[in-house]
């Protein structure tokens, strides 16, 4: 499969270090299993419900939504990173393919989007939601976890750092960007938002 204009892919050699890499970083916070929880629990899950997650990297959330007895769905580009998250997500279907023109599956419960937004420039993140929107159900509900800009200077700096060093640079501009505003343009009322990991990253729950 080509890769995409849009998509910034470091995850052949990174694939390997991905999991790791995580556990460190969110260590300080919680551990990876309270972040990724956090976003999880923001999810309001029902056994049986349809849940799709676009960009699923590892497959970290599938193996959980698996656990937890829904229905997963996981869409990923990245050849490495789909390979582990099929090996690591056994009770979850992974689809190699590109977010913004996945259309199978039907309609879901919930759609997941879990680090994947500040990977992309606007445009491309409008698209995204948009792919999100159609896949939801009449009633259903998107969860955006994500980097944010948090109040504390000290912390703003740290964040900048890190995303200076290991991210692509549309980052610092994510963090900047109304995606309340880009959610209304897609369709989606965003309903509440939660910081995380001292407002270094938030959670956004939109619904149709």
């Amino acid at each position: 499969m080509n890769r995409p204009a849009h998509y910034h892919n470091p995850y052949g050699r990174l694939a390997p270090f991905y999991d790791a890499i995580a556990w460190t970083l969110l260590a300080p916070f919680g551990g990876e299993d309270a972040f990724r929880g956090a976003a999880l629990d923001a999810l309001a899950l029902s056994p049986g419900m349809k849940v799709l997650e676009l960009g699923c990297g590892t497959g970290s959330n599938l193996r959980r939504l698996g656990a937890m007895g829904v229905q997963a769905v996981g869409v990923e580009l990245s050849p490495a990173m789909f390979a582990r998250a099929t090996r690591r997500a056994p009770l979850a279907q992974v689809v190699h393919g590109d977010l913004l023109t996945y259309e199978g599956g039907g309609r879901f419960d919930r759609v997941l989007l879990s680090l994947v937004l500040h990977e992309m420039e606007v445009p491309v993140i409008a698209a995204t939601l948009a792919t999100a929107r159609r896949a939801l159900r009449h009633d259903g509900q998107l969860v955006v976890l994500d980097f944010a800009r948090p109040r504390s200077r000290v912390m703003g700096a740290l964040l900048g750092v890190y995303l200076t060093l290991c991210e692509p640079s549309c980052a610092g501009r994510f963090i900047a960007t109304d995606l309340g505003a880009l959610l209304h343009a897609s369709g989606l009322t965003l309903s509440t938002r939660s910081p995380l990991a001292l407002g270094t990253a938030a959670i956004h729950v939109a619904r149709v």
